[in-house]
């Protein structure tokens, strides 16, 4: 869950790996903010990371729930994520 709401983190990357832009998914749900989204990508990269350094069987979970399509999805949708970040600043 995103703290201080009811929404579940899973709702936010099926709606990044659908496509969807983070502006769109705050129109759908306004209690949601862009640090809301970020926390949700960065949930997501720390949950593949432990996953890629053998920490954890994460991302087999991960792909369980979503299958290898989405989760490639989503792992693209954090890298874009990133490198907006980093122009932004």
């Amino acid at each position: 869950m995103i703290a201080g709401t009811r929404i579940p983190v899973r709702l936010i990357l099926d709606h990044l790996a659908e496509g969807y832009m983070p502006e769109e998914i705050i129109v759908e749900y306004p209690i949601l903010t862009r640090a809301d989204i970020r926390a949700a990508l960065r949930f997501a990269s720390r949950a593949i990371e432990k996953s890629e350094n053998g920490k954890g069987n994460t991302i087999l979970d991960v792909k369980k729930y979503w299958g290898d399509d989405t989760v490639h999805k989503i792992h693209e949708q954090i890298i874009q994520a990133k490198i907006r970040d980093e122009l932004e600043l």
